[in-house]
């Protein structure tokens, strides 16, 4: 299955990159780029699997949080803790829309409903 990235989710990998480089370095930084895509191909390749889960509001809308694509990475590329959610649905015409990519801590169903009104592609 194909996907498209938001304006949002682009932003916000520029941003997770720009920030893992500045606290953990280049090397770390690259690990959790890889655990990034791995998620996202992840979805796009099955949106409804294990780890996904919809969100009451708005509906369509599910979350995946990247921790569930660890065992898909490398172990020596493995990141201990990421924190981050993506935030997708799957368009009409079959192609998974990642809307948002945002920190764990975040209120998840304010996020969804901002990325959701929000969403450009």
């Amino acid at each position: 299955m194909r996907y498209r990235l938001a304006k949002a989710a682009e932003d916000a990998l520029v941003s997770i990159r720009i920030e893992s480089i500045r606290q953990w370095g280049k090397v770390v930084a690259n690990r959790y780029d890889r655990l990034l895509d791995q998620a996202i191909e992840g979805i796009a390749e099955n949106p409804f699997a294990l780890g996904s889960r919809e969100i009451p509001r708005p509906p369509g809308i599910k979350v995946y949080h990247i921790k569930n694509s660890r065992h898909h990475v490398e172990r020596e590329d493995r990141i201990g803790s990421p924190r981050h959610l993506i935030i997708y649905r799957v368009a009409s015409d079959g192609v998974v829309e990642i809307l948002g990519i945002i920190y764990d801590r975040m209120l998840l169903r304010r996020a969804a409903n901002r990325l959701t009104k929000d969403a450009v592609f």
